[in-house]
């Protein structure tokens, strides 16, 4: 999920096969220090939300009515799927 949140906001992502562990296995270096940060004085980047990857009812529709061929991919978590689990977003249902 934080990939497609990531690109939804226009930051280049990727994702690691097979996450750290892979990468160490790997040889590649791994740093273990706390890292020195210092406060910044202005944002580091400005983002700007990109609707396009996220696909309203309408669009779903639309996919679904033309001859293309659609693969959708829900992410919620299993009991929010099947409506076992609520909602955690005030005024959504």
């Amino acid at each position: 999920r934080l990939w497609h949140t990531l690109r939804a906001f226009g930051v280049e992502a990727a994702v690691l096969d097979g996450g750290l562990p892979a990468w160490a296995a790997a040889g590649h270096a791994v740093e273990r220090a706390e890292p020195a940060v210092e406060p910044a004085a202005a944002p580091a980047a400005d983002f700007a939300y990109s609707g396009e990857l996220q696909w309203r009812l309408g669009d779903v529709e639309a996919w679904l009515a033309s001859d293309r061929t659609v693969q959708l991919v829900d992410a919620r978590p299993a009991g929010r799927f099947r409506g076992t689990a609520p909602e955690p977003r005030a005024g959504c249902r």
